[in-house]
């Protein structure tokens, strides 16, 4: 199975000022918001794209999924206040 990937940037005024990609799964009716990013913080652009690509996902009649670092309270209080609930959580293990 072959996968593509979309990266996206909310521009505003000719300048990119947040990205993201949209990843699709496996599963037929879901797809992965991915790599969210934004060097302007506080000036809702994280918002804004999240948003915009969670639309863009709802719109192909999927549901939009992302994995967030639970350390990463911006990005948690972000994601719960656009409507993303928390599903699980991962753990990470390093072999060495």
């Amino acid at each position: 199975m072959i996968m593509t990937k979309k990266l996206y940037g909310l521009e505003i005024k000719g300048n990119i000022k947040a990205m993201g990609m949209i990843v699709p799964l496996m599963s037929q009716n879901m797809s992965k918001l991915n790599l969210i990013f934004t060097p302007y913080r506080n000036q809702g652009y994280g918002r804004d794209i999240t948003a915009a690509l969670s639309a863009t996902i709802q719109a192909q009649g999927k549901m939009p999924v992302l994995y967030a670092r639970v350390e990463n309270i911006a990005a948690m209080n972000l994601y719960a206040s656009l409507g993303f609930l928390e599903a699980g959580r991962l753990m990470e293990i390093r072999l060495e």
